[in-house]
């Protein structure tokens, strides 16, 4: 019986019905009790609840055939996070983690007919101010003081994208499990991967356990593949057993190939009685990370099937700061989003928490390579004798939770804590710090990723070169966090002087839409340093940072919407700087996760998707730096140096074109080359000096290249300038852009409970021309949000450029061609400064 109907039942607020998934602040502003916490400066006002006790109550009715089972037990899958839990008055609990799931008996605590649970939440800032009043626990300084003394998602109490908004609630399913004799507890599997003439056999083994190990019980192991084709057998008395997959269809990540996945099932039977039953999805492939030395020190890159990933993507944050708000829809349009850039691969950071299972599954759908932290970011953790045993609960029912996944790539221990405790001044120097950093993240917690899920990769932190306090920023071993180009204000160009093995950090903010900033500001709040912006700005000095990047490199804007659009064409050019770097030097650098993915709030961030789903400028430029295959240009004063990466399993065959043009499109130099490169490989194709024809017109002259495939078509198209774009001579570049077709085209979306339905997609096709160079062409809609098969993009020629955007709202909701060219607005670089 699944618990869902609660009243929040509160002296000042009276009773405010609510269902799972449900939190105190979410249930306040849905009754209209509190203004919205994200609006204006409204954060700070509201934080103080979070001071403050909260009582749930649930009224539910227990039959008498219920009543008369053998057991009865109350599960809660998410609790967040200190409660006392009550049956009929009387305490059958207490939960004291957000990652655990919990267990509690309730035999003697049930009626016949309707009983009442009530679930009392303590305040977690009360509960922090207490522990660390008694023994103090550094943690990251946006935040409130203390965090680190609960389990509880660290970026609630506030981070440097996020707000101080420390909730409480119940974010997944409450249930009431009454069942007789026994039921499974513990089914781990395992595969075997052998090679044949004909393929790959697969052979997955079973071992399960049952909660109170009745005897006379049968368990069944069947595995039905993709096809329909069954494979069963039953296991022995001590739950182990084994099916063979003869040429199995393997699991690649996304670009790689494709992604089949196996349905596994362990039934519990007691005669013909079905007691329980375990359901999990396969995806048969090996996964590793390769970290053995060669010719700089030692590699470090995710290994699929023997292939060596170069692997893709951006770091993932909680969706939103009010739990209850994030849904399995909003979860698989950000990971469809993720695989429209060609992402393969997605970090979830330390400091949120733990994703739902439907979140996993889509990972698995899609084939996004995830690298798992444990959650733990930028705090010291004090491992006191409940403490540890707390933690150690939590990170084995999340490692059984989530390791059948054919996405979980990686397990690492925490997010910066080997770096932080021997390197940040406001850290280290703790000989009691240092002995728990140990235990905890390089004895307790890989001793159990042994146990319990042997064949994932464990890493200790990130970043780290394997742990033992050794150097964890070695450029040579390991994974790194870059943030020169940021938190140092060092120009983004720095990039390139640093040859990282796996660089999984690394970022540059930008403000969201403008139409994002609506939904907080008013227009006389639109001020980058007025009150309500630097509210939305949790970085300290964040917004100074942008004005002085952009004033390096661009006029300075002439008015706001110009400075949201500048800095988010400085977050993409910082961005692409890093990663098409890295990809010069594939098999020295191994990964590019750059930081961060989205945001849990409206808020000026690191992102590349906004709070609203809305691309940011660096997600355009994700698609094309991510692309299967890459045209980079790398200068070097007038020398120009021509790379392909090729991240595909087969040759790549095509043609580099380049030309030096002015802004009319008059051609002064021209070429091209042959381009022939291995599979999973990068080369250097050619190198250009080009002072001949840009000598004293380096303001007026720039460079277009393309790369065309073998059969013509243009993958790559881009230029580069010679000088800063504030002093290169741009010309007003009159662009047009008319939407000019709009067709619907059925197509499968998400529904409830994670299954498919058919949905009516609206598309629309946009013809694009400029009479002059355009550089970073952006096209938007004043009332409509759709997504551009391609924009901030540059136009180097006269030629027409065709578009597709698709309106991703309700079919019949769409807006018209005409209501789109009616609200449509173009800008350019040259449109920054007048």
């Amino acid at each position: 019986m699944e618990l869902t109907n609660f009243i929040l039942r509160h002296p000042t607020y009276g009773d405010l019905p609510c269902r799972v998934p449900f939190s105190m602040y979410q249930t306040l502003y849905s009754f209209g009790k509190i203004p919205d916490p994200y609006d204006g400066e409204n954060e700070p006002l509201l934080t103080p609840l979070s001071e403050e006790d909260w009582d749930f109550i649930c009224d539910f009715t227990v039959s008498p055939k219920e009543l008369a089972q053998e057991y009865q037990v109350l599960r809660f899958e998410g609790i967040d996070t200190i409660a006392d839990i009550y049956v009929n008055g009387l305490e059958v609990g207490y939960a004291c983690n957000m990652h655990r799931i919990f267990e509690f008996d309730v035999k003697e605590a049930l009626k016949e007919g309707e009983n009442q649970l009530l679930i009392h939440f303590h305040s977690p800032v009360a509960y922090i101010n207490d522990l660390q009043h008694r023994h103090f626990a550094w943690g990251h300084s946006c935040t409130m003081d203390g965090f680190s003394q609960i389990r509880k998602a660290n970026y609630s109490f506030g981070w440097d994208w996020g707000p101080k908004l420390p909730d409480c609630g119940i974010y997944r399913p409450v249930t009431l499990l009454c069942y007789n004799t026994d039921r499974l507890s513990n089914v781990f599997l395992r595969q075997q991967h052998k090679k044949t003439k004909s393929g790959t056999d697969v052979t997955i083994s079973c071992q399960a356990e049952t909660l109170h190990g009745a005897g006379n019980l049968t368990m069944t192991l069947k595995v039905t593949a993709p096809d329909g084709q069954v494979f069963e057998t039953q296991l022995n008395s001590k739950g182990k057993g084994a099916v063979t997959v003869e040429n199995a269809r393997l699991w690649w990540p996304h670009g790689y190939g494709d992604q089949p996945l196996y349905k596994v099932q362990v039934l519990l039977e007691s005669g013909e009685d079905v007691l329980d039953t375990y359901t999990s999805r396969l995806g048969l492939r090996t996964l590793t990370v390769s970290n053995g030395p060669d010719t700089w020190g030692r590699e470090f890159c995710f290994t699929v099937n023997s292939v060596k990933i170069f692997a893709m993507g951006a770091s993932y944050v909680p969706e939103d700061n009010l739990i209850p708000r994030m849904n399995t829809e909003r979860s698989r349009r950000l990971l469809e989003d993720c695989v429209a850039a060609n992402f393969n691969s997605v970090r979830i950071w330390g400091g949120g928490f733990y994703c739902s299972n439907e979140f996993y599954d889509i990972c698995d759908e899609l084939g996004i390579l995830l690298w798992q932290d444990f959650m733990v970011a930028c705090c010291n953790v004090r491992l006191s004798k409940d403490f540890k045993e707390n933690i150690m609960a939590e990170c084995r029912d999340q490692i059984r939770r989530i390791r059948d996944h054919a996405c979980i790539g990686i397990i690492s221990g925490n997010n910066e804590m080997e770096e932080a405790v021997i390197g940040w001044d406001e850290c280290k120097d703790s000989a009691r710090d240092k002995l728990d950093y140990l235990e905890l993240y390089e004895h307790l917690m890989p001793d159990l990723c042994d146990v319990e899920c042997p064949d994932i990769f464990y890493w200790p932190s990130s970043p780290s070169s394997g742990g033992g306090f050794d150097d964890p920023q070695d450029e040579n071993r390991g994974d790194a966090h870059y943030w020169g180009a940021w938190h140092g204000s060092i120009p983004f160009e720095s990039y390139r002087r640093h040859y990282f093995r796996f660089c999984s950090e690394f970022g540059f903010e930008a403000f969201p839409s403008v139409k994002t900033i609506r939904s907080f500001a008013r227009e006389e709040d639109m001020n980058p340093f007025g009150a309500v912006m630097e509210n939305h700005q949790k970085c300290l000095s964040g917004n100074n940072k942008i004005i002085s990047y952009l004033s390096d490199k661009y006029l300075y804007p002439y008015d706001f919407t110009s400075l949201v659009y500048a800095s988010q064409l400085l977050q993409l050019d910082a961005i692409r700087y890093g990663v098409e770097h890295f990809r010069r030097f594939r098999g020295r650098c191994m990964g590019a996760i750059y930081w961060q993915l989205n945001d849990s709030w409206p808020v000026c961030s690191w992102s590349s998707i906004d709070y609203f789903g809305r691309w940011k400028a660096l997600h355009y430029g994700a698609k094309r730096f991510f692309a299967p295959v890459l045209l980079s240009a790398h200068e070097e004063g007038t020398k120009v140096v021509f790379n392909v990466s090729n991240e595909t399993m087969r040759v790549f065959k095509g043609t580099l074109t380049y030309r030096i043009l002015d802004s009319d499109f008059n051609v002064y130099e021209a070429g091209s080359a042959p381009v022939n490169v291995d599979a999973l490989t990068s080369l250097d194709i050619t190198q250009k000096e080009f002072a001949a024809s840009i000598k004293g017109y380096a303001r007026d002259r720039f460079l277009a290249y393309e790369l065309q495939d073998e059969d013509g078509s243009i993958l790559v198209s881009s230029s580069l300038l010679f000088e800063k774009p504030r002093r290169f001579h741009l010309q007003d570049p009159r662009v047009k852009a008319v939407v000019t077709e709009q067709e619907i085209h059925q197509s499968s979306a998400v529904c409830s409970k994670n299954q498919t339905c058919k949905a009516d997609t609206v598309t629309y096709t946009i013809n694009v021309q400029a009479e002059k160079y355009a550089s970073h062409v952006e096209i938007d809609f004043e009332h409509y949000d759709l997504v551009l098969s391609d924009n901030y993009f540059d136009l180097t020629d006269a030629a027409e450029k065709t578009l597709t955007a698709v309106w991703r709202g309700p079919a019949d909701q769409a807006p018209t061609a005409e209501e789109l060219n009616s609200g449509m607005t173009i800008r350019t670089v040259y449109n920054i400064g007048r």
